[in-house]
């Protein structure tokens, strides 16, 4: 038997109950047990219409496989045969490519460039030992002699070029020398002695700038040379039309120009004629006013020019002699103190020098002041003493055994 609940309370109740025991409200009597019924009749499919009443139902056909579906009362679509297409064929697979490692190609570069290096030096060399050999400078279809030819003896060469421009050809020589400016005196004095060349100077400062002569064909000659620390270079250069003459009308236009003042020592600051140095004996040799260093040796010094600017030279000499080598300029100056003091400064502050004696002025007529460093090679010194006096001052600078030591 089953129990009742109170449909106002909710109350539990026997079955037999009519009244709640809770609330007091009548509980109706359950109704009567159906008997079993007939199952229940599945729904149809979506879009299906219910079959009428004692009817069963009947499930709506499947289409085929194949086959499209097709809605009550309509005719389905014929099935239409698979069709196959061809599958394309896959593409071939790229060839491997041979792997180069880094490594590899810097190796290669490395050894290219080698190469090559060693074969521009290689060339080099033999170019640099062929010019010391020259006895001649030829170029457009004219020659003068060379260096080793007029010195007799080789001089290093350290490089050689060629240029053209403007109808100039032009070819130059470096040499390495220790007495850069007795070379360049003998070269271009024999070649004003010996090959008709005469001083070429310059138009606006009548400077003189080398030697030259007129050529066969309708140029001229030009020997142009320069001192450089530690040597020189000659520069040969063809320059199209005849020398030029500088003197005016009353000069002979067939004639190159000569200067009215003879080129002496006090006119251009060199002799006509040089001598080569006997050893152990002093020479004459002109330090170019151009110079930036005197060169004793190993070891070289500053010049005036490179220090304070430009004062003419108006003579030099040097001495190599028992070990001792020594260098001597003498120098115009409208202020000769003046000009000794920002030297000596310029050796101080440049070049390492030390005062070796007090100097009360630079500001009286004359003086003298000593300066000093140790030379490259160990137990020798180099002593600088600068002695001024009205118009002018000179330097002599000296390298010798003995050692510099500083106070304190």
């Amino acid at each position: 038997m089953a129990d009742k609940f109170c449909i106002s309370c909710g109350a539990r109740n026997s079955e037999q109950t009519k009244f709640c025991t809770g609330c007091g409200a009548p509980i109706p009597a359950a109704p009567p047990a159906q008997q079993a019924t007939e199952p229940a009749q599945p729904l149809p499919p979506i879009g299906q219409p219910f079959a009428p009443a004692g009817q069963p139902f009947a499930a709506a056909p499947q289409p085929m496989p194949g086959q499209p579906f097709a809605p009550a009362g309509q005719p389905a679509y014929p099935p239409q045969p698979y069709q196959a297409y061809p599958m394309p064929a896959p593409a071939p697979a790229p060839a491997p490519k041979k792997k180069r490692t880094g490594l590899k190609v810097f190796l290669g570069i490395v050894i290219g460039l080698a190469a090559l290096v060693a074969v521009i030096l290689i060339a080099g060399a033999a170019s640099m030992r062929k010019a010391e050999k020259l006895e001649y400078y030829e170029i457009e279809n004219d020659r003068v002699p060379s260096i080793n030819a007029v010195l007799g003896e080789a001089r290093k060469v350290t490089g050689v070029g060629t240029s053209a421009s403007g109808g100039m050809q032009s070819k130059y020589w470096e040499y390495e020398s220790v007495t850069p400016q007795q070379d360049v005196d003998t070269y271009c004095n024999y070649l004003v002695e010996k090959e008709g060349c005469i001083w070429l100077a310059d138009p606006d400062t009548r400077v003189y700038t080398g030697v030259g002569r007129n050529s066969a064909g309708t140029g001229h000659l030009e020997v142009l040379p320069e001192i450089v620390a530690g040597g020189y270079t000659i520069r040969v250069v063809f320059v199209p039309g005849k020398i030029e003459m500088l003197g005016g009308e009353e000069n002979d236009p067939t004639q190159p120009y000569v200067p009215e003042e003879p080129p002496t020592t006090a006119a251009r600051g060199q002799e006509f004629s040089v001598p080569p140095i006997p050893t152990g004996s002093q020479d004459n040799t002109k330090f170019s006013d151009t110079a930036d260093y005197y060169f004793l040796g190993p070891d070289k010094v500053p010049t005036v020019k490179a220090a304070i600017g430009h004062r003419r030279s108006t003579s030099s000499d040097s001495l190599n002699a028992g070990g001792i080598i020594a260098v001597r300029a003498e120098y115009e100056s409208g202020a000769p103190g003046e000009d000794v003091y920002y030297y000596v400064m310029y050796l101080q502050d440049q070049d390492g020098f030390l005062c070796l004696e007090d100097v009360e002025t630079f500001l009286t007529p004359e003086g003298v002041t000593y300066w000093g460093r140790n030379a490259t090679a160990s137990g020798y010194q180099i002593i600088v003493t600068v002695t001024w006096y009205d118009g002018g001052f000179g330097v002599d600078v000296e390298r010798s055994e003995g050692e510099i030591i500083p106070n304190g």
